[in-house]
């Protein structure tokens, strides 16, 4: 499983990037319309091995994205399902409450992306 690791001479390792392959991709928001971000999960034995996002226009919600990502990592996708912006705020210990709102944006990108995988996965069989 990719691990969300912080490399002494170059900081911290950031999960904003687009994934290519992933297993599902969620949207949430317009390009070029307010806040918008996409996630990209990668997906081994139902839990999340790699997880991805870009997120436009909103420190908050990349805050709360870089959050949420290494929240989930590793985590069986029935529980990441469940994950919403205020559980990434509380969890995190770095967020305050007023950015519960746009963490919301990187649980919805993530909820969706799970989504898609599990439509995927059902069309192919």
């Amino acid at each position: 499983m990719a691990k969300h690791t912080d490399n002494s001479e170059s900081g911290p390792v950031s999960f904003m990037r687009e994934m290519t392959e992933a297993d599902g991709v969620g949207r949430v928001g317009t390009p070029g319309h307010g806040d918008f971000m996409n996630v990209w999960i990668k997906v081994r034995n139902d839990h999340i091995a790699d997880i991805s996002f870009v997120c436009h226009d909103c420190d908050s919600a990349r805050a709360g994205a870089e959050a949420m990502c290494g929240m989930v990592l590793g985590m069986h996708l029935d529980d990441a399902a469940e994950v919403t912006g205020e559980l990434v705020v509380n969890r995190s210990g770095a967020l305050g409450q007023k950015t519960v709102s746009c963490a919301d944006l990187g649980a919805t990108a993530l909820y969706n992306a799970i989504v898609n995988h599990v439509f995927r996965s059902i069309s192919t069989h």
